[in-house]
């Protein structure tokens, strides 16, 4: 299973992720309470894997049971967004940070600063304690080698890539309605290219692309089971397929 065999290589971020587990706590929660209740609630927005391992650990060392709904990026803010009256969660952990800025801006999160909040790097934290990073990645993509050798094609390499006609309907990206992944892709493009010829290029693409699937790891999975030639997705999600046996080149 793919829990079990990327177990070992997640282990190796636990201590920097066990040092950050209560870093992002949104209001109105028991951690705002002058003594603790024994329990929090957790919603996860990376592979459950971590989420679980993370929960588990953080348990082991305070006794504070953890309970945790792992959900994509932007589903656990659309979440904290309609909870903000009353908020169900204490933490929100991990996902990218576009979606940190935007819950901060919007007053769903309550600051806090971790003792080894210092070790992380100014650029990778937000100044009045309202997120820390975690990790940096890079986004990429995941191309399926048996069918790239089967129809003698050469992997995409860049955005343009993308848009040739063998790739016609052999394309996936996650839903930015829902994945946090989806829309750091957005935020990336338009970035790269300008907002005028980055929505140009997206539309260009949205024919080249098989299905938008719900999570981010969605289009590295589709892609590694044949059912398409490349998915776009953070590397580390598409290196953890690769090892799992996935013929992917990324």
């Amino acid at each position: 299973m793919r829990t079990e065999r990327s177990s070992g290589m997640v282990m190796g971020v636990m201590c920097l992720l066990m040092l950050l587990a209560l870093l992002l706590v949104v209001p109105g929660t028991a951690v705002a309470q002058e003594r603790p209740t024994g329990k929090l609630t957790m919603y996860g927005s990376t592979l459950e894997v971590v989420v679980r391992e993370v929960a588990l650990a953080f348990e082991q060392q305070t006794g504070i049971k953890v309970s945790y709904i792992r959900m994509s990026t932007g589903e656990a803010l659309n979440r904290i967004r309609a909870e903000k009256a009353r908020a169900q969660a204490s933490i929100w952990f991990a996902g990218p940070g576009d979606s940190y800025l935007a819950a901060k801006q919007e007053g769903l999160l309550q600051p806090y600063v971790s003792p080894v909040a210092a070790r992380i790097a100014p650029q990778y934290r937000d100044p009045e304690g309202h997120w820390a990073g975690l990790f940096t990645s890079v986004l990429g993509f995941a191309s399926n080698t048996k069918i790239l050798a089967e129809r003698k094609l050469n992997a995409p390499r860049s955005w343009t890539d993308l848009l040739k006609p063998e790739f016609k309907g052999q394309v996936s990206v996650s839903n930015p309605g829902t994945s946090g992944t989806a829309y750091t892709f957005l935020s990336t493009i338009v970035q790269l290219m300008g907002e005028e010829k980055g929505f140009d290029y997206l539309k260009k693409l949205n024919g080249q692309i098989a299905q938008y699937p719900k999570t981010g790891m969605g289009p590295g999975q589709m892609a590694g089971r044949g059912e398409l030639v490349a998915g776009i997705l953070m590397l580390q999600d598409a290196y953890l397929l690769q090892k799992e046996g996935y013929p992917l080149e990324l």
